[in-house]
């Protein structure tokens, strides 16, 4: 029975609340399905996504398509376009004309036709941006923001690109001033939700030094209007309450599509995320991870340090309520933020590395651009109780160990077991937390420990 259970964890960790259609996505080279935790690796696509990748699944967390944005004038030997889940081509999918572009960073996003998907009606959106090295190249041109139309129901149901190269936002606008810098990114709104069956957008991009919106819903898009000076990596947190423009952060109105400056973080932002809920901003400067309360009054007041991360790490907001930090050039997740919802330490950082595969992520690997409003909600087994062995502050070290592990968080004698990746029980026992955990006769590979009503991975090398 306690096989089954540990199989059944596994396998359904996500929830039946889940949003299963960005559960599944192109990381890098790796397609990860966050229906399981820990994600599981499905396989190795045949195309790099370099700087700009998104992606799109039904309701059960199948992948319909991906696309890597389109062709850069700089990289000719990569293949830029909208691809299926066999990794081939979508009919009329090349996107050499589209207006996208593969080096284009945080360049793409996918989102449903706002009058909704039904059987009869499945087509999805891909807006791109085209990338700063258009503006500059042999071949000159640079389209600004434009947008494709998937039609999945086209192609005997295969799907097919059944429109592209259309302009939403020239290159030139407001006096000839451009729109080359590249982030993109779009939230649902707040009168859309309402309507049965249709849904409202907003699209937030750059001119080379300002901020800008522009809505999409099922009467098309309403006119361009600038926000805000600056520019810097773009963040909507996923209660849509709060954007954070580089190390600026403002208030979100997801009615009006309208930001607020609110408090200008003292810190040099090299990547930037938001927790599930909306409540706490992460933030990495240089080497250090950084967390930020947004219910209190002075932001930058609540600053802590969660951990020192090697230089050039990135922050991803993962379908599974969990914040990975990952590099380029690397095959696996370096760590992982459990409970992202919690106040400082009780983030519940892990750095459990997630094994993705032999070069996954290359030297040019962006990250999953995916709209902020399916990734709103809470952790699971994160509750801040008063338990005296609280499951939120459990965490184990060294991860990944070599022949012993030790047990944080504990308060009083416990007892443990360990299951292997399959469910079986391999090893048992009780402990304070102060001695070591012999696992000298475990097998390399993937395990879990229960305790606490709590399961910790790691991995035994």
């Amino acid at each position: 029975m306690k096989q089954f259970f540990i199989i059944t964890f596994l396998s359904l960790a996500f929830g039946a609340s889940s949003q299963n259609e960005v559960s599944t996505l192109y990381f890098g080279k790796t397609l990860l399905d966050f229906r399981y935790e820990p994600p599981l690796v499905l396989s190795t696509q045949a195309v790099d996504p370099r700087e700009c990748a998104a992606s799109i699944c039904d309701e059960q967390g199948n992948l319909l398509f991906y696309s890597n944005g389109g062709v850069s004038p700089t990289a000719p030997p990569f293949q830029g376009g909208v691809f299926g889940s066999n990794n081939q081509l979508l009919s009329n999918g090349t996107m050499i004309d589209s207006g996208g572009c593969l080096s284009s960073y945080q360049g793409a996003i996918i989102l449903p036709d706002p009058a909704g998907i039904t059987p009869v009606s499945r087509k999805y959106y891909l807006f791109a941006k085209d990338c700063l090295e258009s503006s500059f190249s042999t071949i000159h041109y640079n389209s600004g923001l434009t947008y494709s139309v998937i039609d999945m129901n086209a192609n005997g149901g295969q799907g097919a690109v059944i429109s592209k190269y259309n302009p939403v936002v020239p290159y030139h606008v407001v006096s000839m001033h451009s729109t080359g810098y590249e982030p993109l990114t779009a939230v649902l709104d707040a009168e859309g939700e309402l309507k049965s069956g249709a849904s409202g957008y907003w699209l937030f991009s750059y001119t080379d030094d300002s901020l800008y919106h522009i809505h999409f819903g099922v009467n098309g898009f309403d006119q361009f209007q600038k926000l805000v000076d600056g520019k810097g990596y773009l963040a909507v947190s996923p209660s849509r309450t709060h954007m954070a423009v580089g190390n600026k952060l403002y208030r979100l109105d997801p009615l009006m599509g309208t930001v607020q400056f609110r408090e200008n973080l003292d810190v040099n932002a090299y990547d930037i995320t938001f927790s599930p809920d909306g409540t706490k901003l992460y933030v990495i400067s240089g080497t250090t991870l950084k967390q930020y309360d947004l219910e209190q009054s002075n932001v930058a007041a609540t600053e802590q340090t969660i951990s020192s991360v090697p230089s050039g790490s990135r922050l991803l907001l993962a379908p599974s309520k969990r914040i990975l930090v990952f590099q380029a050039s690397s095959s696996y997740i370096d760590a992982e933020i459990v409970c992202p919802n919690n106040p400082g330490m009780a983030c519940g950082w892990d750095p459990a590395n997630i094994i993705l595969g032999s070069n996954a992520l290359t030297p040019y690997s962006g990250k999953p651009n995916i709209p902020a409003h399916y990734l709103y909600g809470n952790s699971t087994n994160c509750s801040l109780g008063l338990d005296e062995n609280n499951p939120s502050l459990l965490s184990i070290h060294p991860n990944p160990a070599t022949t012993s592990v030790f047990i944080t968080g504990l308060e009083n004698e416990t007892t443990y077991v360990i299951y292997s990746s399959l469910g079986q029980i391999v090893l048992g026992g009780t402990t304070l937390g102060k001695e070591p955990i012999d696992l000298q006769n475990l097998e390399k590979g993937t395990y879990f420990i229960e305790l606490a009503n709590q399961y910790i991975r790691f991995v035994k090398q």
